[in-house]
């Protein structure tokens, strides 16, 4: 069993699957889409020497059948069915729920059709399929430091901290790397954030002075990079402040083993990432 909703630009939803004005007879383009192989000729050896290699985009085609009153149901079609309008498509089986966003590049109806039916083509430009919840980590949750029955002093008692400087272990549960959104939040003056991967021995740090309140967002997605200070509730980018030899960090398929820390004050920072697992097929 499984569930199929169009979304279109304006985030209007269909389900196709379970509806009685249409019967899905075909969907392909659920499995790992093709690569492609660059690859040189040496004229000294035979065969070639590798390159690189890319997965190419998806193109995902639905077959379906209209029901009922056919004339209605193809024009209530139209409306969430725009040919080069961008649209998402929700899939879920016993398994997975994911969605993958991509461009109707064509929608053909046999009209004259004894059976009417409709073929629809989607083009995804980023061929992976991505979890519908996101998966989020405090970085900084506290430590309990009290066990009950106790009693407080007259000078008071810490009853946690923060984790700072401790390992945590981000599980990628996708079939790919991702990339992230890694947001610091200043609970005090702190400068200068970074956040390491203990695992590659790469790291991301800018040189920044935050107050209580401001806020450190950096994106690793590919193709959505950016580095973005929200300070005073306003604005800024702040990409140029990258610290020399920081890296884009993408979380591994499985554990990542994930540190941050400051320059100063480090103690007033709590950090959050954020990520989908992303899947070749489904």
């Amino acid at each position: 069993m499984y569930t199929l909703i169009i979304e279109n630009h304006k985030g209007e939803q269909l389900q196709l699957t379970q509806n009685p004005n249409y019967s899905i007879t075909g969907i392909e383009g659920l499995p790992p889409p093709t690569a492609s192989i660059n690859t040189a000729v040496n004229a000294n050896f035979d065969g070639s020497t590798y390159r690189s290699s890319r997965l190419n985009e998806r193109n995902i085609v639905i077959s379906l059948a209209i029901e009922g009153n056919v004339e209605v149901n193809r024009i209530e079609l139209y409306k969430y069915i725009k040919t080069k309008k961008k649209c998402v498509v929700y899939y879920k089986n016993n398994s997975r729920d994911v969605s993958i966003t991509g461009y109707v590049e064509s929608m053909e109806v046999g009209i004259f059709d004894t059976k009417e039916m409709v073929q629809i083509s989607i083009i995804c430009p980023q061929p992976y399929f991505r979890d519908v919840i996101k998966t989020m980590l405090d970085m900084s949750a506290t430590s309990a430091m009290f066990e009950f029955p106790f009693a407080i002093e007259s000078d008071g008692i810490e009853f946690g901290t923060l984790a700072v400087g401790e390992e945590s272990i981000v599980q990628n549960l996708g079939d790919v790397e991702t990339g992230a959104v890694i947001v610091f939040h200043a609970t005090g003056i702190a400068s200068n954030p970074v956040i390491y991967n203990l695992d590659t021995a790469e790291f991301f740090k800018v040189n920044i002075d935050m107050s209580a309140g401001d806020l450190l967002v950096i994106s690793t997605i590919k193709g959505e990079k950016t580095v973005t200070a929200i300070l005073s509730g306003i604005e800024w980018n702040y990409i140029n402040s990258m610290v020399q030899g920081s890296s884009w960090i993408q979380f591994e398929s499985g554990a990542n083993t994930m540190l941050y820390n400051a320059d100063s004050h480090a103690e007033n920072l709590e950090c959050m990432i954020s990520f989908n697992n992303l899947y070749e097929g489904v």
